[in-house]
């Protein structure tokens, strides 16, 4: 899939996901992304767990699949950021993980209209995510 980095750029919301280790219990969770002076991709990842804000950042690297970036959170831990779906006008996005437990529903808004979250349920249910896991936020 061809994908615009630039337009893919900015804030995002996390409407829903398969619960993961990094983000227990997390809620308003949001994702920025910004391109550095060197061409890397900052991601600041925000959300509150028990009314406490958190952030990390991490740093992602392009690869030579457009639609596929390689995120280092630690010196010694990366995964693949695969977007699997994305509309005409970037407002909405699939993203998947190097393990089919790591799939995530954004949305430009803190809100996504039912027959895009639909298709994309059916996307990850075809590229064999877990889809019956998903927690919406």
């Amino acid at each position: 899939m061809k994908i615009n980095l630039n337009k893919y750029l900015g804030k995002w919301f996390e409407i829903a996901r398969i619960p993961n280790d990094f983000e227990p219990n997390m809620k308003d969770v949001t994702a920025t992304y910004e391109l550095t002076d060197n061409g890397m991709i900052k991601i600041t990842n925000r959300g509150t767990i028990n009314g406490v804000e958190k952030e990390i950042t991490a740093m992602a690297f392009k690869t030579e699949q457009d639609d596929l970036l390689n995120v280092v959170f630690f010196p010694d831990i990366s995964s693949s950021y695969r977007i699997l779906a994305i509309d005409k006008n970037y407002q909405y996005a699939l993203v998947g993980g190097d393990k089919p437990n790591y799939l995530w529903i954004l949305s430009r808004e803190k809100t996504i209209d039912k027959n895009t979250f639909n298709k994309f349920i059916n996307i990850a249910k075809n590229k064999k995510y877990n889809v019956n896991e998903i927690i919406i936020l």
